[in-house]
């Protein structure tokens, strides 16, 4: 199949999947309590969810609502309906692709999205 180049081709990424050009969010934790927070937004117009970590809840908040994200200007304005704190990096990531997972999603709909959530849960939900 190769007989002309004696090889095979190689890819330009040595045959591994293309590394994303996306740049890792800047995420440092809270410099008062040191947490990194996992939060779920509610949109207050709109069925529709947000799932996310941050460092400062208050700012990314005011980031949704002012419209720096492609996804959730499109919903705004948006409320906090509930967030955990974490005291790892690697804790707040997993907990987050949780929520973004088939198993996460039905949980938020289930405790949260069915009444509209009132109140802004504190304690840790059960995966």
């Amino acid at each position: 199949m190769f007989r002309d180049w004696g090889v095979a081709p190689v890819s330009p990424t040595g045959g591994k999947r293309p590394v994303s050009r996306r740049r890792a969010p800047r995420v440092e934790a809270d410099k008062a309590t040191g947490m990194y927070k996992v939060y779920i937004l509610i949109s207050e117009k709109f069925a529709k969810t947000y799932v996310g970590f941050t460092d400062n809840l208050d700012r990314r908040l005011i980031e949704h609502n002012s419209g720096k994200s492609e996804f959730s200007s499109r919903y705004k304005p948006w409320k906090i309906l509930y967030f955990e704190d974490h005291e790892k990096l690697e804790n707040a990531v997993s907990r987050e692709k949780y929520f973004k997972t088939s198993a996460g999603r039905n949980k938020i709909k289930t405790l949260f999205v069915m009444g509209r959530g009132q109140a802004v849960r504190q304690r840790p939900l059960e995966p």
